[in-house]
C-alpha cells in the first residue's frame, strides 16, 4: 500500500495510538498504575519516566509506518520492534511500554493489510498477523510467558491470537459511542470492563489468582458506581490504596485501554473529517 491516502492513514493511526497511551497515563486517578497523583504500585516508575517511554513508542511507530509504506519485509519489521524494546531498556532501565510496543505495532501492521477505518476488517487482519508472527516461534522466558504457561488464557499472546477481543468487542463500543456517557466517565466505564475481563498476566505475576479476583471485584464495583451515576473518584482513590497495599497492578489492562483510546480517537477524527 503506497498511495498518499494510505500514507495518511498509517501515519495518523501511529500518532493516534501513541496519543492513546499518553491519555491512559494522564487518566487520574487509577488503581495501581502511574498517574498524575502517584506511582500506583510501581515504586520503580514515575510520570516523567512514563512520558519519556511514550515518546520512544511514538518514534518507533513512525519508523514502523515508514517501513510499511516502503513495503519492508516482515523480518525488518520485527527487527524494528526488537530495537525499540532494546532502546527502551537501555535509555530508561525498564520495559515500561513493552506491551504497548507490541500491541501498537501489531495494529499498525494489520492496518497495512486492511482498512483501519473498518474495525471488523482490522480485527481479522490482527488475527492473521498475530498467527503468522507466533507460528513456530519460541517465546523467551519472561514473567508474562511464565504466567501464560500456568494460566493459558492469560497474557498478551492469547489476547493477540484471539484478535484483541477486549479492544474490539469490550471497550471500543464504549469509547466510540459518545452519546451515552461524558468523559471521563465513559473512559472509566471502559476501564471497569477491562478490569473484569482481561486475564492480566501482570496481576497474576504479582499476586496470583487472588490478584485476578481482586481485579475483577474492583472492576465490578467501579462499573456499578459509574452506572449508578456516582462520582467514581473516591472509589478509585480507595481502590488505588488497596492495590498499593497488595502490590497489585494491571499492566495488560493499561495497555489495552491505551490502544483503545488511541484507536477510538483515530476513528472519531476520521468521522469528523468525513462530515466536513
Amino acid at each position: 500500500m503506497t498511495t498518499s491516502v494510505t500514507t495518511s492513514r498509517l501515519e495518523a493511526l501511529a500518532t493516534a495510538l501513541a496519543n492513546g497511551l499518553r491519555a491512559e497515563l494522564y487518566l487520574t486517578p487509577k488503581p495501581g498504575l502511574v498517574d498524575l497523583r502517584d506511582n500506583g504500585a510501581h515504586p520503580d516508575l514515575n510520570l516523567l519516566l512514563m512520558c519519556r517511554s511514550i515518546r520512544l513508542v511514538d518514534g518507533y511507530l513512525q519508523e514502523l509506518a515508514g517501513a510499511l509504506l516502503r513495503n519492508a519485509k516482515p523480518d525488518e519489521l520485527i527487527t524494528i520492534g526488537r530495537q525499540a524494546e532494546q532502546i527502551m531498556i537501555r535509555q530508561l532501565g525498564s520495559n515500561t511500554h513493552r506491551g504497548g510496543i507490541f500491541l501498537c505495532g501489531l495494529i499498525l501492521v494489520a492496518a497495512d493489510q486492511a482498512n483501519p477505518d473498518d474495525p471488523q476488517a482490522l480485527q481479522q487482519s490482527v488475527i492473521q498477523i498475530a498467527s503468522a508472527f507466533f507460528a513456530g516461534r519460541e517465546e523467551p522466558i519472561s514473567n508474562g510467558e511464565l504466567v501464560r504457561r500456568r494460566y493459558p488464557a492469560a497474557g498478551i499472546v492469547t489476547e493477540a491470537l484471539a484478535g484483541l477481543p477486549n479492544l474490539f468487542d469490550t471497550i471500543l463500543p464504549i469509547l466510540y459511542d459518545r452519546r451515552t456517557l461524558e468523559e471521563p466517565r465513559r473512559i472509566y466505564l471502559a476501564l471497569a470492563r477491562l478490569m473484569q475481563r482481561v486475564q492480566d498476566s501482570t496481576s497474576i505475576h504479582r499476586c496470583g489468582a487472588q490478584g485476578l479476583t481482586l481485579l475483577r471485584h474492583s472492576g465490578a464495583r467501579l462499573e456499578e458506581c459509574i452506572l449508578g451515576g456516582h462520582d467514581p473518584t473516591p472509589l478509585l482513590t480507595q481502590t488505588n490504596r488497596e492495590f498499593r497495599r497488595h502490590n497489585l497492578t494491571m499492566g495488560g489492562v493499561a495497555d489495552l485501554l491505551g490502544i483503545g483510546l488511541g484507536y477510538a480517537g483515530y476513528l472519531l477524527a476520521n468521522t469528523r473529517k468525513n462530515q466536513l
